[in-house]
């Protein structure tokens, strides 16, 4: 602990300005865990079921209402071409906002915020599948492995793209 003759105040060793970090809310899908950049995410909440959106692509669940708004949710799972579940009556899910719009994660679980050193940025391994890739913004060492970084935008136009979904890949 180090004591801060401007504020006053006991405060643990603050970082260096110097080093520039990302921060972001982390949350586990499947087997991965998954970053998305925190101006990105507006909440992290439980929704019930969404009801089902009739000719929609198979990445979207439905539609909710959440605080008034009615938010397209989708499912993460299948829009990063992962193995998929059943999903219960109530889910995790982190809503972000692009282009005006709100959708809804639905996750496995949402984590925490995670502070990364842009010096910790790597390639994106080249093991994952291209797919998959195309949606990382940012690959970041994290533990004993790597935090990819969602791309927001790129998610959401892959919805808008025809086509066919992603094939399922591994991490």
């Amino acid at each position: 602990m180090t004591f801060d003759l401007y504020d006053f105040s006991y405060s643990r060793l603050r970082p260096n300005a110097a080093t520039p970090r990302a921060s972001l809310f982390t949350a586990v899908v499947g087997v991965a865990r998954v970053g998305l950049p925190v101006a990105d995410v507006k909440a992290a909440v439980r929704l019930e079921a969404p009801i089902p959106a009739p000719l929609s692509p198979p990445e979207v669940a439905g539609l909710v209402n959440l605080r008034g708004r009615i938010v397209t949710v989708l499912r993460l799972d299948k829009c990063l071409g992962l193995a998929t579940r059943a999903w219960e009556s109530e889910c995790a899910a982190l809503v972000v906002a692009h282009r005006g719009d709100d959708y809804a994660l639905l996750v496995d679980v949402a984590e925490d915020v995670a502070v990364v050193d842009e010096s910790a940025r790597i390639a994106t391994p080249g093991h994952v599948n291209p797919a998959f890739a195309e949606l990382v913004r940012a690959c970041y060492h994290f533990g004993d492995g790597y935090l990819p970084a969602l791309d927001v935008g790129a998610l959401i136009a892959r919805l808008a793209r025809p086509g066919a979904p992603p094939k399922p890949c591994s991490l």
